[in-house]
């Protein structure tokens, strides 16, 4: 019988994860963060940007990063589309589009996030959607980061989510305002109670590079439960921040969360 085991690797230097499968002998890319449609905003405040030319370049960037590192599977870790609510009209033509061109290109998975209200209307039936409790990989639960994963089996080693939009944040850095990765060990006994058990997290930056002003690194309180969790147990065993280039800048201690 086959270990259970993935294999996570970020695809440095972009804000893209792989993910191996020594079971399914598959590779999946897992983004997060799209924000489709996200451009409405800025035109409203008279910031001009041609979405239809920004949507093609994001996606042949995914594109070209499957083509390279030989996945053909590919995971969107919630918030694909920008609006809280029900799709908005440059949604409701946008999303659809985006998914039915890079389903061209991959096996598309989507986990829905806090902005995906509703979104599922109009996802085409190629897509294979998930709750938002999350998709499981072997010995990894992968779910957006908006809400309090329920249960945790022990069998659970990894997780993957994204969510937070987490970002560099010292005035005094070259690399103020830049996305960074998070990773964390935790013990899991203090956060779902598995005794014994120790819980590996990467969030994931988001990929739309344009929109990533919300960030747990400005924020005193993280926006997500589980983060704000684990702070309060004291659960973090081994932390670390690295940039998209791979370079470790520090531990979550440096974001100052508490």
């Amino acid at each position: 019988m086959l270990s259970l085991l993935v294999v996570i690797s970020p695809i440095f230097p972009e804000p893209v994860l792989k993910i191996d499968c020594e079971e399914r002998k598959e590779s999946f890319l897992v983004v997060s963060d799209l924000h489709l449609g996200f451009i409405s905003k800025y035109h409203k405040k008279g910031v001009f940007i041609n979405y239809k030319e920004y949507q093609t370049e994001m996606m042949d960037k995914i594109i070209s990063i499957g083509k390279k590192n030989n996945c053909s599977n590919l995971i969107i870790l919630g918030d694909l589309k920008d609006s809280i609510g029900y799709p908005n009209k440059e949604e409701r033509f946008i999303v659809p589009d985006f998914l039915k061109n890079i389903s061209s290109s991959f096996d598309v998975y989507f986990v829905p996030g806090n902005h995906d209200g509703s979104v599922l209307n109009i996802i085409p039936e190629s897509v294979v959607t998930y709750s938002s409790s999350g998709m499981l990989l072997e010995d990894c639960i992968l779910h957006h980061g908006h809400v309090m994963p329920k249960k945790v089996p022990s069998s659970i080693k990894k997780m993957v989510m994204g969510h937070v939009h987490p970002i560099f944040n010292k005035s005094h850095s070259l690399i103020h305002g830049e996305r960074i990765w998070i990773f964390m060990k935790v013990d899991k006994e203090k956060v779902f109670g598995n005794k014994n058990s120790l819980l590996s997290i990467m969030i994931i930056p988001t990929y739309n590079k344009i929109y990533y002003s919300n960030s747990l690194s400005s924020n005193k309180k993280s926006i997500s439960p589980l983060i704000n969790k684990i702070l309060k147990e004291d659960a973090i065993i081994q932390s670390f921040i690295f940039t998209l280039d791979g370079d470790i800048v520090g531990d979550i201690s440096d974001l100052n969360l508490r």
